[in-house]
């Protein structure tokens, strides 16, 4: 059993991310880690907790950066909520050198049903790019499709779903529902990224390995970096 505490940040403008950070916070739960859940929709920011008391921070997000089949539909990386986390608060998770992790489920990201792993690699190297730092884990998860729903949008975004299935159900043999409500999410998959999320915090060495930090900023690098992402100081 451990003290250690887990923040958990997510946006979504349906209830399909909020189910899956509840599950997150439970399974952190189970293996020993407390958690505490804000919904930055409905949270203004001057009232989001200090992160002071937190040994890691795991956001959620419904939005994406979606190329499927060739095409791209959506430029991205995260929700203006949780870009607006980030803003206000990455200097100081690097700072203090708290575990990050991120994850994504996004109705327009089909890519993780069909290549999970890659889609969560390139999500990866989208907040590497975006943001200069490596977060300590990363997944896209399944989408939730649903057609079911009744837009209140002046654009239905359903018609743009439908445009990216059609030719999806047609390469792959993979069937939606339609007119219905269609659920990716890969619960399993979601079990084994929330368990390894609380091994590395339950390890406490992730964000401090000698060698893997920037010598001037301080934010985690890739050994692969020649600069550093954020402070642009000449590694190797």
């Amino acid at each position: 059993m451990t003290d250690k505490k887990a923040l958990i940040c997510y946006s979504a403008p349906y209830g399909y991310v909020t189910e899956i950070s509840l599950e997150i916070s439970k399974i952190l739960e189970e293996n020993g880690l407390i958690t505490h859940l804000i919904d930055l929709k409905k949270i203004r920011s001057s009232k989001w907790p200090s992160l002071d008391g937190y040994d890691a921070i795991l956001t959620g997000s419904s939005a994406g950066d979606v190329t499927v089949l060739g095409v791209r539909w959506q430029g991205a990386v995260l929700r203006k909520e949780l870009k607006n986390f980030f803003t206000l608060k990455l200097e100081e998770i690097i700072k203090n050198k708290k575990i990050l992790g991120v994850f994504r489920s996004d109705p327009f990201n089909l890519e993780a049903i069909l290549t999970p792993e890659p889609a969560s690699d390139s999500l990866e190297e989208k907040i590497i790019t975006k943001y200069g730092f490596k977060p300590s884990i990363c997944a896209q998860f399944g989408p939730v499709v649903d057609f079911s729903r009744k837009s209140k949008l002046k654009v239905d975004p359903k018609k743009e779903l439908k445009k990216i299935v059609k030719p999806i159900m047609k390469k792959t043999g993979l069937e939606f529902d339609m007119k219905g409500f269609n659920d990716f999410r890969d619960w399993e998959r979601i079990r084994e990224f929330s368990i390894k999320f609380a091994e590395i915090v339950g390890s406490s060495t992730i964000s401090s390995e000698e060698g893997k930090t920037c010598p001037n900023c301080g934010i985690k690098v890739d050994p692969s970096w020649k600069f550093c992402n954020m402070c642009k100081y000449k590694l190797h």
